[in-house]
């Protein structure tokens, strides 16, 4: 698409080890969601086929008014609703212009009001990633002269050259107020260009048996921080190295990378520790009022938090379950429902 023009604006960091039919199951965001949309907005149409063979073709439309959008009952479904075997996503014109911009704040607080004036203002950025202290440290420090305790914000913008600079500008005016340092393109193009370096291993990598995941959690703006502050407790309490970075950012809230380590002499006890970890940060993340994932999906290890997470709204989704896959073939035990004993 690119070589012809055009672009979805999805750009998860799993893109090297990933699908569309994957971004689909799961409701998977991209880095610049911010402006393009998640998945959920990109699919304009869906082909789907039913535990009983049934083909479901949801029509590729902008929208419609003709009962429930049944495309947003089959995404994120994990393949326990059905098999999507074909997709209707929206196309974007590459950008005639594509700028990047940084600025680093004294605390988390300063950068998050930041950019919760941004999207008041009507300013969609691009690319909107805000690093805690450690985070920070761990990311930029080597490549560039940051102050201890600093958070960076990187920011990206797409479209026209009148369009970026206006965005630019308003942008920076506000950060500016806020007391951000301008660190100029360098911190988020770098980023830009070694996204996915430090997948392909983890740089942390230490002595005896060591994990490495992160939990990506999602809250309003009046949640946001205590979500955030709320977790790193928590998941520290269990012995845990934990960095942080807010990443896909909305004009009424954003999501919380929640990066965490741990490091034990053997298999044994890491896999419990980092058990306890998941645990720790997830009731926390929900006690402060977050959702417990952005774009990651729930897959089999947030499956046990599925219950608690919905509600009531868990008794809903068994029911449909129940309905369209009475027998339980599809991808059984996935969103935390049951394996049929039929």
């Amino acid at each position: 698409m690119n070589r012809r023009g055009y672009t979805t604006g999805h750009t998860p960091s799993s893109l090297r080890a990933s699908t569309v039919g994957g971004f689909l199951a799961t409701r998977s965001g991209g880095s610049m969601s911010s402006l393009y949309g998640k998945i959920e907005d990109l699919a304009l149409g869906l082909k789907v086929v039913l535990a009983d063979g049934t083909i479901i073709d949801c029509k590729a439309v902008p929208r419609h008014s003709v009962g429930p959008d049944l495309r947003q009952l089959f995404i994120g479904s994990e393949g326990t609703l059905c098999v999507i075997t074909e997709a209707t996503l929206r196309l974007f014109a590459l950008p005639a212009e594509r700028r990047f911009r940084s600025f680093a704040f004294n605390d988390v607080h300063s950068g998050l009001e930041a950019i919760r004036l941004i999207f008041r203002h009507g300013t969609t950025p691009s690319i909107v990633r805000l690093y805690d202290a450690e985070d920070t440290a761990f990311t930029f420090a080597g490549h560039f002269e940051v102050e201890d305790g600093d958070c960076m914000l990187l920011l990206g913008f797409d479209g026209s050259p009148e369009r970026v600079d206006l965005d630019e500008s308003v942008t920076a005016q506000i950060c500016k107020e806020m007391g951000g340092k301008d660190f100029g393109e360098g911190p988020s193009r770098h980023w830009w260009e070694h996204r996915y370096d430090m997948y392909y291993p983890s740089r942390l990598t230490t002595a005896g048996y060591s994990i490495g995941d992160t939990i990506d959690v999602v809250a309003t703006y009046d949640r946001l921080e205590n979500v955030y502050h709320d977790m790193k407790e928590a998941m520290e309490s269990q012995g845990a190295i934990v960095l942080a970075h807010f990443s896909h950012m909305y004009q009424n809230g954003g999501s919380i990378y929640m990066i965490f380590f741990i490091s034990l002499p053997d298999a044994e006890s890491a896999w419990a520790a980092y058990k306890r970890v998941w645990d720790a940060g997830v009731e926390a993340c929900l006690r402060a009022g977050g959702t417990m994932s952005h774009q990651h999906g729930v897959g089999l290890w947030r499956s046990t938090y599925t219950e608690p997470e919905l509600g009531n709204a868990f008794e809903v989704l068994k029911r449909i379950k129940a309905v369209l896959d009475p027998h339980g073939i599809l991808n059984p035990g996935k969103l935390g429902l049951e394996v049929s004993s039929e």
